[in-house]
This record gives structure tokens, sequence and C-alpha cells, in this order.
């Protein structure tokens, strides 16, 4: 049945002259002179808010979020520094095994770029972390 429809719609499309490229080509062509006119006027209000700034606000905020950045990167090296070894229970020296992360370290291993694996003793109930870089 598939190559019998074939059949026949090739020879419909050889009999029939409905100029199929050029209704391919103008659809292309509006669907991209679309895409360009969204795409200038996203570029065009972006650029009528970021004129409403001097350009010391913006180096001023570029200059913070950089800072908040290098922080950041401080603060997990330590974090992971601190939390990169635990074999077994620092309490009683119990074995640990991996329990499921909490809902706040999966958010910490997300901002940090770390992994987090989060352990408990078997004998004295001691919770604790393990931090590694990604």
């Amino acid at each position: 049945m598939t190559a019998v429809s074939l059949i026949l719609l090739g020879i419909f499309l050889l009999v029939e002259n409905l100029e199929i490229k050029y209704y391919i080509y103008l659809f292309l062509q509006k669907i991209f002179f679309s895409l360009i006119f969204v795409f200038s006027k996203i570029l065009n209000s972006f650029l009528i808010i970021i004129k409403q700034f001097e350009t010391s606000d913006i180096v001023g905020v570029a200059l913070t979020l950089i800072g908040f950045y290098m922080l950041l990167r401080i603060w997990r090296e330590r974090e992971i520094s601190r939390n990169s070894y635990l074999q077994n229970c620092p309490e009683c020296g119990g074995n640990l095994r991996r329990i499921p992360r909490t809902s706040r370290q999966k958010v910490s291993g997300y901002i940090f770029g770390s992994k987090i694996k989060h352990y408990s003793c078997n004998i004295c109930g001691y919770k604790g972390i393990k931090m590694s870089k990604k």
C-alpha cells in the first residue's frame, strides 16, 4: 500500500505544476525574516535598557559580580578541603553507610559544583558529608 501511494504521489507531482520549490522558498524566507525581526526587537529592547545606565554603573555591577564569584570559589575550596576525608565515624570509629542527601545538600552541591555524599554511622547515628570536586 505504501509503494502504491508513493507512486501515485510521484505521478501527481510530475503532472501537477504547483511550483513547490517556490512555495517552500517563500515559507522559509518568511520564517527567516520573522526570526530576524524578533531578534532585532529583543536586541533593541536590551540596548534601550543598557543606555539608561552609565558606564560606571555597568562596570561596578560587573566588578561586584566578579568579586562574589571569587568569594564563592574560595568558599568552595575551603568546604571541599574541610569535608574531603570521611572513612570511618569520627565519634566512635564505626563503619559508615551512604544515605540519601537532603535537598539542602543537593542545592549546595549544585552551587559549589561539587559531589556531596551523605553518610551515617551504623553504631552511634553520626551523620556527615564528604565533598569532592566534579
